[in-house]
């Protein structure tokens, strides 16, 4: 079979000798920030089962310079059952730590780096757990890093007949690397229960800015997925089409461009299988492989275990690498797959062939892409599950024809959370949004290295330990907004704020308002940017609010900056006027809030409220606009019938429609007539009308929302 496949082997660069190591998972990461991604092993010859004797060393191997990759001695001090292990920084200092979950019955535990030496912390002291796989990610927004893990339980054989297998394990993270028990948090029962799972995702798949879970099961018990109330509580939640099904893995990833995360399946039957897209639709529900996406020609059924995203085609969309075990001598076990935004299809090497088809690689079980040698190109590192077999690097080919294009398409940016168009002296203001450069979860090492990154006009608490130069708002005072685009990095007058990941794709960007005086004063401007590890950079629409006297929002008193000021309305929040909500108010101008009140392809508007007796969600979501093509879906102007959800969805009443709170989200009770599926779509050179009702929601007419 042609070996012209888009990675290929470099036999002057493979990796040192594993000895007999089984790699159940890789982790990429730069644990020295010296601009190079590493590569983290973990090892273990357990399976269905194992005990201590199936316990092996884990590998930390240094990328020198993408030439050579060399075993890092000292890091893991003697052999477990390690299935996972995964890098980020718990102690918040500035630099990765790793986190290892150990199968079987073993400790977890956790090695804080100190400058390069790890420190080991045990979880859970004297428990003995089972870990198949976790994730990291702040699921109670207190600022600090949290676990979540699936733990097999005690039936072994894990994945045959009668096995319920293990509850879903949570560890609340305090910031400086400790970690306590929180397994409260988490559904009691058979809903927090999955068997013999190899792959657990933690993601926004509700889009409101927190994190949920979802769990494949590889034994006889259907997935799980668990929806965070805000507080990093979660509940049981349905998705049908995940119902008894029983897959290998997950992966999420916005394939189809509108800012919702979707999911892949992989393998949906016990096995071999074939695999799946659930498209998410925004309200925490996914249609099962709509059109289909994912047709059986280009999809046949596989032993798929894992899979990887680049943007390939340097399209905007993010395309799709997936391997697994062979099935015979000449089965191709590593696919590309090209994403159109509405269809995967098979690459037009033979059979859609990633890697080439060698004995090498016939055990192939986990995945990671990253530029490794600075050239531009996303490179391969597969953890091998066979111990005559070491892990393999394959590099991405640089032949016009056949080979892997240089990146050059700039990180993804999503619009903001909610936000308000105010601010005060000495108030510290925080952003969220998704940032993305066509993977998920984001990882510190996909955007740019920069050694000067510590020169910059940096915010007074950020870190620049990794030298990375992570997603981050640029801001400045008293400018217009292209005066802000205007300025370079090193202008005393702009400001840079650096974010913090806190989970999949989503970054937290923090900074305090200087005390500029007692009146209201200038404006601020600020907008996110991201520059990836190719160097392209992207930024999102520059936003605005006014800087003013500090806070006297509650004192019944509407001061001219204010748009209210009664604590007895549930509709005045903060006394201002709300970025976001798709309501163009008085206060709001193009400059400040783009995708409430501008046109065009910088950030087009409309107010279209839901259908019937409805009440608008007015969720985090809701703004999501997106210029496409000069057409803009205004996504989630819909109901998420009978659970209202979002910030301001329980806000307002409607034809006497009474909602009440429920932790951050609002619940609303029989809400009939509604339409959780409509989208409507205006050109870009349209303006939708704006007619504000007494209750508060703007409204339109059947026609418009009939488009």
């Amino acid at each position: 079979m042609s070996t012209a496949t888009p990675w290929r082997f470099d036999p002057q660069r493979s990796l040192p000798a594993d000895g007999d190591a089984v790699t159940q998972k890789v982790e990429l990461v730069d644990f020295d920030a010296d601009g190079h991604v590493d590569l983290v092993f973990a090892n273990s010859r357990g399976d269905a089962d194992g005990d201590a004797a199936d316990a092996q060393l884990n590998q930390l191997v240094r990328n020198e310079a993408g030439q050579a990759f060399v075993e890092q001695a000292g890091v893991f001090a003697e052999p477990d059952n390690a299935y996972v292990i995964k890098a980020a920084d718990v102690d918040e200092d500035g630099d990765p730590d790793l986190v290892v979950g150990v199968n079987f019955g073993g400790q977890s535990y956790v090695l804080l780096n100190e400058d390069g030496t790890f420190v080991r912390h045990e979880l859970s002291p004297g428990e003995s757990l089972s870990i198949g796989d976790l994730e990291l990610g702040d699921v109670d927004l207190d600022g600090d890093l949290d676990i979540i893990a699936t733990d097999w339980g005690e039936h072994a054989p894990f994945g045959e007949a009668g096995d319920l297998g293990g509850p879903l394990r949570l560890w609340a993270g305090d910031g400086e690397g400790g970690f306590v028990e929180a397994g409260s948090q988490l559904p009691m029962g058979v809903e927090n229960l999955v068997s013999w799972s190899l792959d657990l995702e933690l993601f926004d798949f509700d889009d409101d800015f927190d994190l949920d879970v979802m769990v494949a099961s590889r034994g006889p018990g259907p997935a799980v997925v668990l929806l965070n109330d805000g507080t990093g509580v979660f509940s049981s939640h349905q998705v049908p089409a995940l119902a008894d099904q029983v897959l290998a893995a997950l992966s999420s990833i916005d394939l189809d461009g509108d800012g919702l995360l979707d999911v892949l399946t992989l393998q949906d039957a016990p096995g071999g299988g074939r695999n799946s897209v659930l498209r998410n639709d925004g309200h925490g529900d996914f249609l099962a492989n709509p059109g289909p996406y994912w047709g059986p020609a280009d999809n046949p059924v596989k032993l798929d275990f894992d899979a990887a995203t680049l943007d390939f085609e340097n399209d905007g969309t993010p395309d799709v690498v997936v391997t697994g075990l062979r099935w015979g001598m000449l089965d191709v076990n590593t696919r590309l797959l090209l994403n159109s935004g509405v269809a995967l299809t098979t690459a037009a090497a033979a059979d859609g062939a990633a890697f080439p088809v060698v004995p090498e690689l016939a055990q192939s079980f986990g995945l990671q892409l990253a530029d490794l040698d600075h050239d531009g190109r996303d490179d391969a590192v597969v953890a091998v599950r066979d111990e005559l077999q070491r892990n393999a690097v394959l590099f991405g080919s640089d032949d016009p024809q056949d080979g892997v294009p240089p990146d050059t398409t700039p990180p993804r940016i999503g619009v903001p959370q909610l936000f308000s168009l105010s601010v005060h002296n000495r108030e510290r203001v925080t952003y969220r949004a998704r940032v993305d450069d066509a993977k998920v979860p984001s990882r510190w090492h996909d955007f740019r290295f920069d050694p000067q990154l510590a020169a910059y006009n940096l915010t007074e608490d950020a870190l620049t330990a990794h030298r990375r130069r992570l997603p981050y708002v640029e801001f400045a005072f008293g400018l217009e907004a292209d005066e802000l685009i205007a300025l370079a990095d090193d202008d005393p007058n702009k400001q840079i704020a650096p974010g913090v990941w806190f989970g999949e794709a989503l970054w937290r960007f923090s900074f305090t308002i200087p005390d500029i005086g007692p009146e209201p004063t200038g404006a601020l401007r600020w907008r996110i940017c991201a520059v990836d590890a190719a160097g392209n950079k992207g930024c999102g629409p520059v936003y605005g609010a006014s800087v003013l006297p500090p806070d006297t929002c509650g004192d019944g008193v509407v001061d001219p900056w204010e748009r209210c000021d009664d604590p007895e309305d549930p509709s005045c929040i903060s006394c201002a006027a709300v970025c976001g909500d798709c309501i163009c108010e008085p206060l709001e101008l193009d400059a400040s809030c783009p995708v409430d009140c501008s046109v065009g392809e910088g950030g087009p508007a409309t107010n279209i409220p839901p259908p019937g007796m409805c009440v608008a969600t007015m969720s985090v979501g809701l703004a999501r606009i997106w210029a496409v093509r000069r057409t803009v879906c205004l996504r989630r102007r819909t109901v998420r019938c009978g659970r209202g959800g979002g910030l301001l969805g329980g806000l307002y009443q409607m034809y006497g429609l009474g909602l009440r709170r429920h932790g951050h989200h609002w619940r609303g009770g029989d809400l009939r007539r509604c339409d959780a599926s409509r989208r409507v779509r205006l050109s870009g050179n349209t303006r939708g009308r704006r007619d504000r009702a007494d209750d508060g929601l703007a409204r339109a007419s059947p026609a418009t929302l009939a488009r």
